[in-house]
């Protein structure tokens, strides 16, 4: 596998250049670091690439990496260090996982095989392999039970950035496709480290790596709870979250009034789970259409009426219970095919 790798764009066209692409290499070598020098690619004429590799104990190596761009096309994205390790994981008849940080974080113990050259997400869906966004950590992990790796972006400024782990021919790749945007005609120094490093053979080691990083890099983080001044006082109560429909039987393709409607006569079952909780409740409305939960017209304005609405709200607050919504956020519903009556197309600016 090539050290590094890149996706470059002139004229709306995307290009895959790599490490292997290069006419010249040289090496530098110290007693603690070696940089490697990269030049004279192909059809990239004015690009040249330096690979440091710095040794920061007998356990741990620093990569960085600097470009020189002076070519007329754009480095949308750089994947330096290019890692592979064995595809022996588990499912596989292995004895290895890997840790992979999406969302709460994931334990793999079989990837899917792709293209390496491939773009593993489209950058335009927020929802996948991106970091910052649903992949909120920046290290994953090899492990075997008695030994690891630890494989971590050191970023404190976030750098927006794919994290892959996927299988080829040579193993299982695991990658920070970072998108740097270098520009044409300009030079580039990565601003942070990527990290390698010996552990031990669980996530847990993996992750007490990672925390030490964040807690000791000056990295800005969210203020704690404790220290937010400006949550609201239902917050730091803490309710027990109950999310249920006020219409709708699932699964039947009825959408009137259910069980819980008026909405009053969710109540009984409310306070007894309060009870059992010794916790206020947190009401939250929903209604799901499909794979998503909408609101308008289902919940809101609300169903039934003003009134109704308002007399459930006021039970509520009488016992120091909360109502939400939980529906779409930010998006905009102009049409909705189960209730035709509910038509906001006029409101569209073309």
């Amino acid at each position: 596998m090539p050290l590094f790798s890149m996706r470059l764009l002139k004229d709306g066209q995307f290009s895959q250049l790599d490490a292997l692409a290069a006419g010249q290499v040289t090496i530098d070598e110290k007693p603690e670091s070696q940089s490697i020098h990269f030049s004279a690619f192909t059809g990239y004429g004015g690009l040249a690439v330096v690979a440091r590799i710095s040794r920061l104990n007998a356990d741990t190596l620093a990569w960085t990496l600097e470009i020189s761009n002076k070519t007329g096309y754009l480095i949308a994205s750089v994947d330096y260090p290019c890692l592979t390790v064995a595809d022996d994981l588990q499912d596989c008849g292995g004895e290895s996982a890997i840790f992979y940080p999406r969302v709460e974080g994931v334990e793999l113990t079989s990837v899917v095989k792709r293209d390496p050259d491939t773009e593993a997400v489209d950058l335009n869906r927020e929802f996948q392999s991106m970091y910052p966004g649903h992949m909120p950590m920046q290290f994953m992990g090899y492990y075997n039970g008695r030994e690891g790796l630890y494989f971590a972006s050191h970023d404190i400024f976030g750098t927006p950035k794919v994290i892959e782990a996927y299988a080829t021919d040579f193993g299982i790749r695991l990658g920070f496709r970072a998108c740097h945007a270098i520009t044409p005609m300009s030079e580039f120094k990565q601003p942070y480290p990527v990290i390698t490093s010996l552990t031990g053979g669980s996530w847990y080691d993996c992750a007490e790596l990672y925390r030490e990083f964040i807690e000791t890099s000056g990295m800005e983080l969210p203020r704690k709870l404790y220290q937010n001044k400006t949550l609201p006082e239902w917050y730091h109560r803490s309710p027990v979250v109950v999310i249920f429909p006020p219409r709708s039987i699932r699964g039947t393709g009825y959408t009137g009034p259910n069980e819980f409607f008026p909405y009053v006569n969710s109540i009984k079952y409310l306070d007894e789970l309060a009870e059992k909780f010794q916790s206020p409740v947190l009401s939250l409305l929903t209604y799901w259409e499909g794979s998503a939960p909408w609101c308008p017209p289902f919940n809101w304005p609300p169903y039934g009426g003003e009134e109704v609405f308002h007399e459930f709200l006021v039970a509520m607050h009488d016992r120091g219970f909360y109502v939400g919504l939980y529906g779409s956020g930010l998006n905009w519903t102009d049409k909705s095919l189960l209730c035709p009556e509910f038509d906001k197309t006029d409101y569209r600016i073309e």
